[in-house]
């Protein structure tokens, strides 16, 4: 059965122990998870306790930071900044960015400023124990391997429909052009949209990270989007009541696959094709709808034939 998004996306009950972050700018190499990650989001605010035993990834932002260095990066439970630099000190772009980092326990007796909260982190690559000061409101700078693992499960095969007007200026990834609507297939009461299949989920290191998908319709088209915006664009879609139906509804609404049911029918039922071939003759146009284990051939909206 298709995954369907929306805005509430479905929290996974498990993730995979091993790991890997594919940036847009950089190859990060395969890591292992301490333990399962529970919770379906980032940032947990007052929730710090749930980091623990998970592992941290600095991305490489290239806005504030980059120049600046980061905050409250600590040395030690004393508050003193860990490889300062400037005034106010701050941390060394360099000495953090691109580098994965084990919380190893919350850190609740510092001897900085009273109440402050520190995750104790041990650097992957050296060992090196460094602590983060921890403010539930606070922007926090990394990305959780086990969030990551989780939301690439759960992004990847679902299905993104999105209403052609929504992408007049996004590009085609194909051609390096902006996207043609004439490609989208379905159709609400006003509207043309398209079914676009999830094939990738990135973290894009650049001011600030942002989580990336990367969309393919059946026409071998595929563009790029922010998760947020990708997200927003199924919203606008749902509200122009776009049916996305269940295969129960859609036998229900259209009956069972056969020779005359429209082409809605068979999307309906089967989703999209994995590949659609058109064959143009002087008198008329048909079609060829490529599934794994089916062909169905369609005329003027209808279906003429099908090949088990």
């Amino acid at each position: 059965m298709k995954k369907v998004v929306f805005i509430a996306l479905m929290a996974m009950s498990s993730v995979s122990i091993f790991s890997q972050i594919k940036t847009s700018e950089v190859k990060i190499q395969e890591t292992k998870q301490i333990a399962v990650y529970d919770s379906t989001a980032n940032y947990l605010e007052k929730n710090i306790d749930l980091y623990v035993g998970q592992q941290l990834y600095v991305p490489k932002v290239t806005g504030y930071e980059k120049s600046n260095g980061f905050d409250r990066f600590k040395k030690d439970v004393k508050g003193n900044v860990y490889e300062s630099f400037g005034y106010p000190a701050r941390t060394k772009y360099d000495a953090v960015a691109g580098k994965y980092f084990d919380v190893v326990e919350i850190e609740r007796n510092t001897r900085a400023y009273k109440g402050d909260v520190y995750l104790k982190l041990k650097e992957k690559e050296t060992g090196k124990i460094i602590y983060y000061d921890y403010k539930s409101d606070i922007r926090f700078p990394f990305v959780v391997v086990g969030y990551f693992e989780a939301q690439k499960k759960k992004l990847i095969g679902s299905i993104f429909p999105i209403l052609d007007i929504s992408l007049s200026n996004t590009i085609d990834l194909t051609t390096g052009n902006k996207m043609k609507i004439d490609y989208m297939k379905k159709r609400t009461t006003d509207n043309y949209y398209d079914e676009w299949i999830c094939i990738d989920y990135t973290i894009e290191e650049d001011s600030e990270w942002n989580e990336v998908v990367v969309l393919k319709n059946d026409d071998s088209r595929q563009m790029k989007l922010t998760l947020k915006k990708a997200e927003e664009y199924v919203k606008i879609a749902l509200n122009a009541n776009i049916d996305v139906k269940n295969h129960d509804k859609a036998v229900e609404k259209y009956g069972n696959l056969r020779v005359g049911i429209s082409e809605e029918g068979v999307r309906a039922l089967l989703g999209a094709p994995e590949k659609i071939n058109t064959t143009k003759t002087e008198y008329r146009t048909s079609e060829q709808w490529v599934y794994k284990d089916k062909y169905i051939y369609i005329e003027d909206g209808k279906v003429t034939a099908i090949q088990q």
